[in-house]
């Protein structure tokens, strides 16, 4: 049995293979500019307990009762691969201890709110607090987030810090939920 097909029907069944061949290259090209992936590589990190005034001297201290505040900088080198822009969005400093955890929203280093009276260097708590963070496609973004803790029970448990990360959330397509990112800046042993 052969099949024979007229003319008209030949060239309507040749354009929908070509349609339904530019439909799924359309899609399939959308999909792929999506594919890729963030990094994050940690560029720098201090995190200095301290005490005293800028009268006296600002001094480290050696143990948590000492402290009066902790003071923390940050940098991030962050690559967007992907062709399109990406945002983090409820961007966290997350330090672990032996006791659980404790995130924080940093301040933006880029963003000074207020300068210093005493014309010294800016304390972390003048710059604006990092919430966003926005990524062009292919490109390496270079953060430095700070931030400062004085509240006594939160630097007796940072005080011991034993790993720190760097925490945001990404927003995909409706319906997938947003996809929560993590990466760790810096690890220490425990002390002995």
């Amino acid at each position: 049995m052969s099949i024979t097909l007229d003319e008209a029907t030949a060239t309507l069944i040749a354009a929908a293979i070509g349609g339904l061949g530019v439909v799924v290259g359309l899609v399939l090209e959308r999909i792929l500019r999506l594919w890729g992936g963030m990094w994050c590589e940690p560029g720098h990190h201090e995190v200095n307990p301290l005490f005293g005034d800028h009268w006296e001297g600002i001094h480290p201290a050696s143990d948590p009762e000492a402290a009066k505040w902790i003071d923390y900088k940050i940098r991030l080198d962050l690559y967007n691969s992907r062709e399109v822009p990406v945002g983090l969005r409820d961007v966290r400093v997350v330090f672990k201890f032996s006791e659980g955890c404790l995130s924080k929203v940093p301040n933006d280093k880029a963003e000074l709110l207020r300068r210093p009276q005493s014309g010294g260097p800016p304390e972390p708590q003048m710059y604006g607090p990092l919430h966003v963070v926005n990524l062009p496609p292919r490109q390496w973004v270079v953060k430095e987030i700070t931030g400062r803790l004085d509240d006594p029970e939160e630097i007796r448990r940072v005080f011991e810090w034993r790993q720190i990360e760097f925490a945001g959330e990404r927003r995909r397509v409706w319906p997938l939920r947003p996809k929560k990112l993590r990466w760790v800046v810096a690890s220490r042993l425990e002390r002995p």
